[in-house]
């Protein structure tokens, strides 16, 4: 058997020898733990939404080349999402975080969208 841990977890998951969920776990654990820190920032939502996208968001494209999300997995990138950026309100939901900042939004997509986007981007590749 193949132990999934630290620094083979990527190894583990291109084998395929994990469940989407087995190997979506650790990916949202370690963004859940940075998406904690920076809601503690004191930031304004443009700021984090900028760090977001470079800290947060690469930590995804690994596991979502390999496995499509499963509904529940996109429940908790969302709550990762909602997490980092501090969004506790559902007034901001993400087809406004989508929109340009000019009306209002952050050029945002949400982390479901990009993990779909990411494996579907692969496939074609593949393809």
């Amino acid at each position: 058997d193949l132990k999934v841990v630290g620094s083979i977890c990527y190894l583990g998951i291109q084998i395929g020898h994990l469940t989407t969920e087995e190997a979506y776990a650790p990916i949202i654990q370690e963004m859940m733990g940075r998406a904690r820190y920076l809601s503690s920032l004191p930031l304004s939502l443009q700021e984090k939404t900028q760090i977001f996208r470079i800290w947060i968001c690469p930590v995804l494209y690994p596991t979502a080349r390999v496995y499509v999300p499963t509904d529940a997995v996109k429940g908790q990138l969302t709550l990762v999402q909602r997490q980092a950026l501090g969004l506790n309100s559902m007034g901001l939901t993400n087809p406004i975080m989508s929109e340009r900042p000019g009306l209002g939004g952050m050029n945002l997509a949400s982390l479901m969208t990009y993990a779909l986007w990411v494996h579907s981007f692969t496939f074609v590749q593949v393809v």
